[in-house]
């Protein structure tokens, strides 16, 4: 049996920093090319397996839904990134949540019918 090292200077496949959030969420527009924009499908689909998005309250509320609203469209658009309830949007909303800044019922029912995934932008219920 083999042992694992671990390596400080490598680098996790589902890292990213703030800043590339704030990158990335700049790159949104109402016609932008989901795809282009998620063009690197291996390091995206680390990025979405991720858990902890702590960072992301470093972000603006209008970088946040942004966010919210790509990582819906990337979903509903290419199967290969389908999440269910392991979304980064409902990371991303939960935090606009936190800071009662989600957006109107009509920008969140709009969001809603851009996918079949029941969990956007809410997330699970919990009892």
């Amino acid at each position: 049996m083999a042992i694992a090292t671990w390596d400080p200077n490598q680098q996790s496949n589902d890292e990213i920093t703030v800043e590339q959030l704030n990158n990335l969420a700049a790159q949104y527009s109402e016609d932008c090319d989901i795809s282009a924009i998620f063009a690197d499908q291996d390091y995206w689909q680390a990025i979405m397996q991720r858990k902890d998005w702590r960072l992301a309250n470093d972000l603006s509320n209008e970088a946040l839904w942004h966010l919210v609203i790509m990582f819906t469209r990337l979903e509903a658009e290419n199967s290969a990134f389908t999440t269910g309830d392991g979304n980064p949007a409902i990371a991303f909303f939960k935090i606009l949540k936190k800071r009662k800044a989600t957006p109107d019922s009509e920008q969140v029912r709009w969001l809603k019918s851009l996918t079949s995934n029941r969990f956007i932008p809410h997330g699970p219920i919990t009892f």
